[in-house]
Protein backbone atom coordinates (compact mmCIF):
# COMPACT_ATOMS: atom_id res chain seq x y z
CA UNK A 1 0.00 0.00 0.00
CA UNK A 2 1.00 3.20 -0.90
CA UNK A 3 -0.55 7.10 0.44
CA UNK A 4 0.01 9.76 -0.92
CA UNK A 5 -1.62 12.69 1.31
CA UNK A 6 -2.56 16.37 -0.33
CA UNK A 7 -3.48 19.15 1.94
CA UNK A 8 -4.44 22.14 -0.47
CA UNK A 9 -6.24 25.44 -0.98
CA UNK A 10 -10.01 25.19 -2.40
CA UNK A 11 -8.61 27.67 -4.99
CA UNK A 12 -7.09 24.58 -6.06
CA UNK A 13 -10.08 22.70 -6.33
CA UNK A 14 -9.60 22.41 -10.00
CA UNK A 15 -6.77 21.52 -10.33
CA UNK A 16 -6.91 18.76 -8.08
CA UNK A 17 -9.99 17.07 -9.91
CA UNK A 18 -7.92 17.47 -12.92
CA UNK A 19 -4.90 14.91 -12.16
CA UNK A 20 -6.42 12.78 -9.74
CA UNK A 21 -9.45 12.05 -12.08
CA UNK A 22 -6.82 11.52 -15.03
CA UNK A 23 -4.68 9.06 -12.73
CA UNK A 24 -4.84 5.47 -13.65
CA UNK A 25 -2.54 4.79 -10.89
CA UNK A 26 -4.82 5.89 -8.31
CA UNK A 27 -6.99 3.06 -6.84
CA UNK A 28 -9.02 5.27 -4.55
CA UNK A 29 -9.71 8.82 -3.72
CA UNK A 30 -10.44 9.63 0.11
CA UNK A 31 -11.50 13.29 1.21
CA UNK A 32 -11.70 14.49 4.56
CA UNK A 33 -14.71 15.55 5.53
CA UNK A 34 -15.31 19.31 5.71
CA UNK A 35 -17.78 22.31 4.59
CA UNK A 36 -14.97 23.23 1.98
CA UNK A 37 -14.55 19.67 0.31
CA UNK A 38 -18.21 19.73 -0.75
CA UNK A 39 -17.21 21.28 -4.26
CA UNK A 40 -14.14 18.91 -4.76
CA UNK A 41 -15.63 15.72 -3.68
CA UNK A 42 -19.04 16.67 -6.10
CA UNK A 43 -16.70 17.39 -9.01
CA UNK A 44 -14.84 14.45 -8.45
CA UNK A 45 -17.58 12.57 -8.43
CA UNK A 46 -19.23 14.32 -11.32
CA UNK A 47 -15.62 13.35 -13.52
CA UNK A 48 -16.05 9.69 -12.86
CA UNK A 49 -14.08 8.88 -9.78
CA UNK A 50 -15.33 7.21 -6.41
CA UNK A 51 -14.26 8.97 -3.21
CA UNK A 52 -14.58 7.84 0.16
CA UNK A 53 -15.03 11.16 2.72
CA UNK A 54 -13.97 9.97 6.30
CA UNK A 55 -13.19 12.87 9.46
CA UNK A 56 -9.48 13.14 9.88
CA UNK A 57 -9.99 11.81 13.49
CA UNK A 58 -10.33 8.18 11.69
CA UNK A 59 -8.77 8.58 8.54
CA UNK A 60 -5.63 6.72 9.28
CA UNK A 61 -7.80 3.68 9.99
CA UNK A 62 -10.34 4.19 7.03
CA UNK A 63 -6.58 4.28 4.99
CA UNK A 64 -5.21 0.99 6.56
CA UNK A 65 -8.35 -0.87 5.77
CA UNK A 66 -7.88 -0.50 1.85
CA UNK A 67 -5.33 -3.22 0.54
CA UNK A 68 -3.03 -2.72 -1.83
CA UNK A 69 -2.30 0.08 -4.26
CA UNK A 70 -1.91 3.84 -4.87
CA UNK A 71 -4.21 5.80 -2.69
CA UNK A 72 -4.72 9.66 -2.76
CA UNK A 73 -5.95 11.46 0.68
CA UNK A 74 -6.92 15.06 -0.10
CA UNK A 75 -7.74 17.64 3.16
CA UNK A 76 -9.20 21.17 1.64
CA UNK A 77 -8.47 23.61 4.04
CA UNK A 78 -10.53 26.61 4.41
CA UNK A 79 -9.80 29.83 2.22
CA UNK A 80 -10.41 32.24 5.04
CA UNK A 81 -6.91 31.28 6.66
CA UNK A 82 -4.96 33.35 3.51
CA UNK A 83 -5.85 36.39 5.79
CA UNK A 84 -3.61 35.55 8.43
CA UNK A 85 -0.07 34.39 7.01
CA UNK A 86 0.82 32.99 10.51
CA UNK A 87 -2.68 30.95 10.99
CA UNK A 88 -2.24 29.81 8.00
CA UNK A 89 1.72 28.31 9.02
CA UNK A 90 0.49 27.03 12.00
CA UNK A 91 -2.93 25.25 10.77
CA UNK A 92 -0.99 23.47 7.66
CA UNK A 93 2.31 22.64 10.22
CA UNK A 94 -0.11 20.84 12.22
CA UNK A 95 -2.40 18.88 9.37
CA UNK A 96 0.74 17.69 8.30
CA UNK A 97 1.84 16.67 11.40
CA UNK A 98 -1.48 15.06 11.82
CA UNK A 99 -1.30 13.03 8.40
CA UNK A 100 2.46 12.04 8.57
CA UNK A 101 1.54 8.92 10.12
CA UNK A 102 -0.18 7.11 7.81
CA UNK A 103 1.47 9.01 4.87
CA UNK A 104 4.10 7.58 2.62
CA UNK A 105 4.43 11.29 1.22
CA UNK A 106 2.62 14.80 1.73
CA UNK A 107 2.16 17.41 -1.22
CA UNK A 108 1.36 20.82 -0.41
CA UNK A 109 -1.25 22.40 -2.81
CA UNK A 110 -0.22 25.85 -1.71
CA UNK A 111 2.47 28.45 -2.81
CA UNK A 112 4.25 30.45 -0.51
CA UNK A 113 1.16 32.57 0.37
CA UNK A 114 2.71 35.72 2.06
CA UNK A 115 5.75 33.52 2.73
CA UNK A 116 3.97 31.38 4.86
CA UNK A 117 4.86 27.95 3.86
CA UNK A 118 8.95 28.99 3.06
CA UNK A 119 10.46 26.91 5.00
CA UNK A 120 7.74 24.37 5.61
CA UNK A 121 9.85 21.18 4.34
CA UNK A 122 12.91 22.14 6.35
CA UNK A 123 10.96 22.85 9.13
CA UNK A 124 9.49 20.05 9.30
CA UNK A 125 11.97 17.67 7.89
CA UNK A 126 12.00 15.79 11.07
CA UNK A 127 8.12 13.71 10.58
CA UNK A 128 10.07 11.01 8.62
CA UNK A 129 7.84 11.18 5.88
CA UNK A 130 8.81 13.03 2.60
CA UNK A 131 7.26 16.63 1.81
CA UNK A 132 6.59 17.74 -1.21
CA UNK A 133 4.80 21.65 -2.26
CA UNK A 134 4.21 23.13 -5.69
CA UNK A 135 7.42 24.11 -7.86
CA UNK A 136 7.69 25.48 -11.03
CA UNK A 137 10.51 23.83 -13.55
CA UNK A 138 13.51 25.75 -11.69
CA UNK A 139 12.56 24.25 -8.55
CA UNK A 140 11.24 27.53 -7.46
CA UNK A 141 8.31 27.33 -4.82
CA UNK A 142 5.45 29.45 -6.62
CA UNK A 143 3.52 32.52 -5.20
CA UNK A 144 0.18 31.34 -4.77
CA UNK A 145 -2.50 30.24 -7.17
CA UNK A 146 -1.77 32.29 -9.16
CA UNK A 147 1.48 31.82 -10.10
CA UNK A 148 0.88 27.89 -10.49
CA UNK A 149 -1.67 28.43 -13.09
CA UNK A 150 1.37 30.75 -15.27
CA UNK A 151 3.89 28.32 -15.03
CA UNK A 152 6.02 29.77 -11.99
CA UNK A 153 7.47 32.80 -10.33
CA UNK A 154 9.53 34.09 -13.65
CA UNK A 155 5.98 33.96 -15.80
CA UNK A 156 4.30 35.93 -13.00
CA UNK A 157 6.54 38.28 -12.63
CA UNK A 158 6.45 39.24 -16.67
CA UNK A 159 2.87 38.93 -16.82
CA UNK A 160 3.17 41.70 -13.55
CA UNK A 161 5.32 43.69 -15.66
CA UNK A 162 3.29 43.71 -18.68
CA UNK A 163 0.48 45.90 -17.07
CA UNK A 164 2.91 48.38 -16.37
CA UNK A 165 2.27 49.03 -12.80
CA UNK A 166 -2.04 49.21 -13.13
CA UNK A 167 -3.54 46.57 -10.81
CA UNK A 168 -5.05 43.21 -12.20
CA UNK A 169 -7.18 41.35 -10.63
CA UNK A 170 -6.47 37.68 -11.55
CA UNK A 171 -8.95 35.67 -12.26
CA UNK A 172 -8.79 32.09 -12.56
CA UNK A 173 -12.46 29.83 -13.40
CA UNK A 174 -12.87 28.99 -9.92
CA UNK A 175 -12.13 32.71 -8.79
CA UNK A 176 -15.04 33.61 -11.27
CA UNK A 177 -17.88 30.94 -10.10
CA UNK A 178 -17.25 31.84 -6.91
CA UNK A 179 -15.95 35.32 -6.50
CA UNK A 180 -18.76 36.70 -4.07
CA UNK A 181 -17.54 33.98 -1.60
CA UNK A 182 -14.01 34.48 -2.04
CA UNK A 183 -14.30 38.51 -1.42
CA UNK A 184 -15.50 37.66 1.55
CA UNK A 185 -13.58 34.80 2.70
CA UNK A 186 -10.46 35.95 2.08
CA UNK A 187 -11.47 39.46 3.00
CA UNK A 188 -10.34 41.61 -0.01
CA UNK A 189 -14.19 43.74 0.59
CA UNK A 190 -15.80 44.31 3.44
CA UNK A 191 -18.96 43.26 1.75
CA UNK A 192 -19.07 41.93 -1.46
CA UNK A 193 -22.90 42.74 -1.78
CA UNK A 194 -21.75 46.26 -1.80
CA UNK A 195 -21.03 46.97 -4.85
CA UNK A 196 -20.36 50.72 -4.42
CA UNK A 197 -18.23 49.95 -1.77
CA UNK A 198 -16.27 46.86 -3.69
CA UNK A 199 -15.70 49.09 -6.42
CA UNK A 200 -14.10 51.99 -4.59
CA UNK A 201 -11.79 50.12 -2.80
CA UNK A 202 -10.62 48.27 -5.67
CA UNK A 203 -10.03 51.76 -7.74
CA UNK A 204 -8.42 53.07 -4.68
CA UNK A 205 -5.74 50.18 -4.82
CA UNK A 206 -5.72 50.77 -8.54
CA UNK A 207 -7.17 47.85 -9.93
CA UNK A 208 -8.62 48.53 -13.58
CA UNK A 209 -8.12 44.93 -15.58
CA UNK A 210 -9.75 41.93 -14.93
CA UNK A 211 -7.08 39.16 -16.33
CA UNK A 212 -8.91 36.50 -17.07
CA UNK A 213 -6.81 33.32 -16.74
CA UNK A 214 -7.65 30.75 -18.56
CA UNK A 215 -6.25 27.09 -17.22
CA UNK A 216 -8.61 25.17 -19.57
CA UNK A 217 -10.22 23.72 -16.88
CA UNK A 218 -13.64 25.13 -16.93
CA UNK A 219 -16.56 25.32 -19.80
CA UNK A 220 -15.58 28.03 -21.55
CA UNK A 221 -18.40 29.97 -21.94
CA UNK A 222 -19.71 29.92 -18.49
CA UNK A 223 -16.14 31.06 -17.63
CA UNK A 224 -16.24 33.74 -19.69
CA UNK A 225 -20.16 34.71 -18.62
CA UNK A 226 -18.67 35.14 -14.87
CA UNK A 227 -16.08 37.31 -16.00
CA UNK A 228 -17.53 39.59 -17.77
CA UNK A 229 -20.11 39.89 -15.41
CA UNK A 230 -17.74 40.23 -12.67
CA UNK A 231 -15.81 43.08 -15.16
CA UNK A 232 -18.76 44.78 -15.66
CA UNK A 233 -19.74 45.01 -12.25
CA UNK A 234 -16.85 46.32 -10.98
CA UNK A 235 -15.75 48.23 -14.36
CA UNK A 236 -12.39 46.76 -15.22
CA UNK A 237 -11.20 45.81 -18.70
CA UNK A 238 -10.67 42.11 -19.61
CA UNK A 239 -7.83 40.99 -20.79
CA UNK A 240 -7.17 37.51 -21.92
CA UNK A 241 -4.34 35.24 -20.17
CA UNK A 242 -2.89 31.76 -21.20
CA UNK A 243 -3.04 29.82 -18.06
CA UNK A 244 -1.55 26.22 -17.56
CA UNK A 245 -2.10 23.33 -15.63
CA UNK A 246 1.30 21.63 -16.49
CA UNK A 247 2.74 23.09 -12.96
CA UNK A 248 0.18 21.71 -10.62
CA UNK A 249 0.86 18.48 -12.88
CA UNK A 250 4.49 18.18 -12.83
CA UNK A 251 4.05 18.65 -8.98
CA UNK A 252 1.90 15.92 -8.46
CA UNK A 253 3.97 13.63 -10.37
CA UNK A 254 7.20 14.03 -8.74
CA UNK A 255 5.48 13.54 -5.27
CA UNK A 256 2.77 10.70 -6.40
CA UNK A 257 6.52 9.01 -8.04
CA UNK A 258 8.30 9.64 -5.01
CA UNK A 259 5.89 7.77 -2.86
CA UNK A 260 5.89 4.62 -4.95
CA UNK A 261 9.36 4.69 -5.03
CA UNK A 262 10.48 5.55 -8.60
CA UNK A 263 11.70 9.19 -8.24
CA UNK A 264 13.69 10.62 -5.59
CA UNK A 265 12.47 12.85 -1.94
CA UNK A 266 12.09 16.60 -1.71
Amino acid sequence: MSVLTIIGCRMFEDELVHVLSRDEQVKRILVVDSEDARGLIEKLEKAGSEVIVEPLATMGEAVQGLGEGLFVVVDVLELALHNDPERLKEVVYERIEDVAEFSDGILLFYGLCGSSLTHVERDLAWIGCPLFILRDEEGLIVDDCIGAALGGREPYLRTLRGFDGVGAFFITPMWAANWREMLKKSKVTPDPDDITMSKFLFQHVGYRYAAKLDTGLSDPEEFEHNVRKFAELFEFDVVELKGSTRLVEGSYMRARDAVLGRGAWA
